[in-house]
């Protein structure tokens, strides 16, 4: 199972220390966070963790296997980012679509959640990877990894495991 910890803050980055010391509360591990030479964060003798913080809001994923979590806030898109980003299949169906913000982010954060979980960071531009809905779920062409699109206002969430039962925890502070 994955526990996926969501919530809005001032700050995303603070916020993400809090979501983080909840996780290690309800998984009863130490809060002892270091990273790997890729960045990746590592909480020793514990479970997998991946963290993201966009502005005003943070989540926390933990699963006893890899990981993956992104979430960015909905907002313009720069002119040329789509193309450089989106595969071209991607690209073709996000015009198709009318282009909106929403869609562009969706593709965003599944992909910074997939190369979350191979440990990896997003490479660049990452135009190779191919998201698609296929009966209402999100997967990437060739993979069996289970991806979970979370939006709530103006903010996109997105999970990449091998695991299908996620528990969501919602925590806020203002």
């Amino acid at each position: 199972m994955v526990s996926l910890y969501i919530g809005s803050f001032p700050s995303g980055k603070a916020g993400s220390r809090v979501l983080l010391d909840h996780a290690c509360r309800d998984h009863n591990i130490g809060n002892m966070l270091t990273h790997d030479s890729l960045g990746k964060p590592i909480l020793p003798d514990g479970p997998e963790v991946s963290i993201s913080h966009t502005a005003g809001a943070a989540a926390v994923a933990v699963s006893a296997r890899p990981v993956g979590v992104d979430i960015e806030q909905i907002r313009p898109v720069r002119k040329n980012l789509p193309v450089r980003v989106l595969s071209p299949e991607e690209y073709r169906f996000y015009q198709e679509a009318g282009e909106p913000p929403e869609l562009f982010f969706t593709f965003w954060t599944l992909k910074e959640a997939y190369y979350k979980y191979l440990g990896t960071g997003l490479p660049g531009f990452p135009n190779e990877t191919e998201f698609f809905p296929v009966n209402g779920r999100w997967t990437l062409k060739g993979s069996p990894l289970h991806f979970e699109v979370y939006q709530e206002n103006l903010l996109i969430c997105t999970l990449c495991c091998v695991d299908q039962e996620v528990r969501v925890i919602h925590l806020e502070k203002s």
